[in-house]
């Protein structure tokens, strides 16, 4: 299932002219997202950890990615379409280079080139940024840029029960000819939600039996959709049967995916679908919502592609080639690993997702078998989300340290007229930042030219990370604003207690300007003694400033806090704990760091603009 792009922010490719634009980074899911920020197109892409996991491949040293080939059975894949220029399909005949389509509402959607846009499309800025046009994107593997790859596609009819036997015979036939040609990993977006008879039990034997073609593929890693029919995997099928290829989950060489919302809760779609299946044969589930992928490429032939190019992809169909593409990159580093193997690092690194106790939810397992260190008050674990990062870095693949991933994401910056967000109050005009909260399970607006909105507390728990992407614009001339945190965070110090973030950056239209990051602690309870004043105090400060082209004098700060002046850089990365003990007359001991404030100054007329940004913000406990 799919929902077509209507946000284009106000840019419509008319004409075949390259639009202007510096694009930043050598990924394209990186420039997608600095292009248009307030959509966030890539921002499934993002979730499992996929920047971090390029990242981390491509610095490698000596790091050699051996070629992978990857199945697809489905509907075909529009070859025309931009994305898939210079792609090697292999051995893939022409019936499988043009998409076949589905309905969906009376209405034929492209599917086969959605899913091997998430695995594969090309990523054009890997050689230089220079080369990136919007709104291009770049799949899973693309993203390592060293990877030689291969797209094998084969036709299968949709639903796969739809005719019969003929279908089956036809997969067997064409997984045959798939691992005979290197395909190790085969992705079937797939699943037979309500079929006649007895066919559900006749899909599962012929393609999971101890005779079946699967299990006659023991070297080949199989990852199959659950479907999308709101139901239980076992027993929720038409005259309670079993969905299948799903309920094949037992088995060593298949991974079943279900589907969440970019929030970690199940996806649903009531309008269309039900939702994600769920059951206990789910391995588990990655983001299904709104997947940023290639459609049908427009005709007639036009360059750039244009915003209608692409698709918000959705379902299961769509989380599911996250997981072979992830599982593609773990057997291009390693490409000893068997499918058991595979299988078994993408669910133990995988990160565990919540549902409220006693809620009908609790009951949808989505995913087993990965650790939950703390539990969050309230909720209970429900299942195990992707994390590409995590699996990558696992001691069986690259054996790398990763940071942790936090339960709460932080907030995303988007306009606040942002239809996810909830209406602001009319007196709400200023600039300000949408987030998921995760006590209400909505995105929620808050005014950041306001000090100290109390919005939600948030607890960091230990080995967490918290992450923000403030990015805001500010008119207000002489006088400063700040982006605060909501809430504090009560985290104790310690000796790993550390804030970092990258891509600061600072612009201004001919004003001196002064950017601070405020640090401030609390020590609540247990006021400690401050020897300037002589007087006990419970909050401190550490002021470090970033950037200052003011020419203006510093203003004196409060008794017992700090300030450090910074030398200009796009990146920043301190020890609270060690900064804390060094510059602050207290010992860190029995001290909390409450919130952070990012503080602008700007010194010039009320017309001129002060434009912060930071990205990429993490607090590590």
């Amino acid at each position: 299932m799919k929902k077509f792009l209507f946000i284009i922010s106000g840019i419509i490719f008319l004409t075949a002219a390259i639009p202007l634009f510096a694009a930043s980074f050598t990924i394209d899911n990186l420039n997608l997202r600095e292009r248009f920020p307030a959509q966030d197109f890539p921002a499934a892409y993002f979730k499992i950890g996929l920047e971090e996991t390029w990242n981390k491949i491509n610095d490698a040293q000596n790091l050699p990615l051996s070629r992978v080939t990857i199945g697809i059975l489905d509907t075909g894949v529009d070859t025309t379409h931009k994305e898939f220029n210079g792609i090697n399909w292999g051995t893939t005949p022409p019936t499988a280079k043009q998409d076949m389509g589905v309905l969906e509402n009376g209405i034929l959607t492209s599917h086969g080139t959605n899913v091997a846009g998430i695995i594969g499309a090309n990523n054009i800025s890997a050689t230089s940024s220079a080369n990136y046009v919007p709104p291009q994107m770049n799949g899973v593997l693309s993203g390592a840029k060293n990877l030689s790859y291969i797209l094998e596609n084969r036709v299968i009819a949709r639903p796969l029960a739809i005719s019969f036997g003929f279908p089956l015979f036809t997969i067997a036939k064409q997984i045959n000819e798939i691992s005979d040609r290197g395909g190790k990993i085969i992705n079937i977006s797939q699943a037979t939600e309500t079929v006649a008879g007895r066919i559900s039990d006749w899909i599962a034997t012929m393609l999971g039996g101890s005779f079946g073609v699967i299990p006659h593929h023991p070297d080949t890693l199989f990852i199959v959709a659950v479907g999308n029919g709101g139901v239980s995997v076992i027993g929720g099928g038409q005259f309670g049967l079993d969905i299948s290829p799903a309920n094949l989950g037992n088995l060593p060489n298949v991974i079943t995916v279900g589907a969440t919302n970019i929030n970690d809760t199940r996806w649903t779609a009531p309008e269309i679908f039900k939702g994600s299946n769920y059951g206990n044969e789910v391995s588990l589930s990655a983001p299904g919502d709104a997947v940023f992928s290639p459609t049908f490429y427009g005709k007639p032939y036009h360059y750039p592609p244009m915003i209608s190019d692409y698709d918000d992809f959705s379902g299961t169909s769509a989380s599911t080639p996250l997981v072979t593409g992830v599982a593609g990159l773990l057997k291009s580093i390693k490409p000893s690993l068997t499918p058991a193997q595979i299988k078994q690092i993408l669910i133990r690194t995988a990160d565990p997702i919540f549902a409220e106790e006693g809620s009908d939810e609790a009951e949808m397992p989505l995913g087993s078998g990965c650790t939950a260190t703390s539990i969050p008050p309230g909720m209970t674990k429900r299942g195990c989300r992707l994390n590409a990062y995590r699996a990558v870095c696992d001691s069986d693949v690259l054996n790398c340290e990763t940071d942790p991933v936090a339960f709460f994401e932080g907030w995303e910056s988007v306009p606040l007229g942002h239809p996810l967000c909830e209406t602001l109050p009319p007196y709400m005009t200023g600039y300000g930042v949408c987030g998921f909260t995760a006590d209400s399970g909505k995105w929620v607006v808050t005014d950041l030219a306001s000090i100290g909105s109390p919005m939600l507390s948030l607890e960091i728990l230990p080995g967490k990370i918290l992450k923000l992407k403030p990015q805001l614009n500010y008119m207000n001339g002489y006088l400063f604003r700040q982006i605060r945190t909501a809430g504090n965070f009560f985290i104790p110090l310690s000796p790993t207690t550390s804030l970092s973030f990258t891509d600061y950056a600072i612009s201004t239209t001919s004003v001196p300007s002064r950017v601070d990051l405020i640090v401030n602690f609390d020590k609540a309870g247990n006021p400690a003694l401050c020897p300037e004043t002589g007087n006990t105090t419970s909050f401190t400060t550490i002021w470090y400033v970033l950037e200052d082209n003011s020419g203006n004098p510093s203003e004196e700060i409060p008794p017992c806090t700090a300030r450090v002046v910074l030398p200009s850089s796009t990146s920043f990365s301190r020890n609270l704990h060690d900064d804390f003990a060094d510059l602050l007359p207290f010992s860190p001991e029995g001290w909390e760091l409450s919130h952070i404030t990012f503080q602008v100054f700007s010194y010039g007329a009320w017309d001129q603009e002060v434009s912060a940004t930071w990205d990429n913000v993490k607090i590590m406990r």
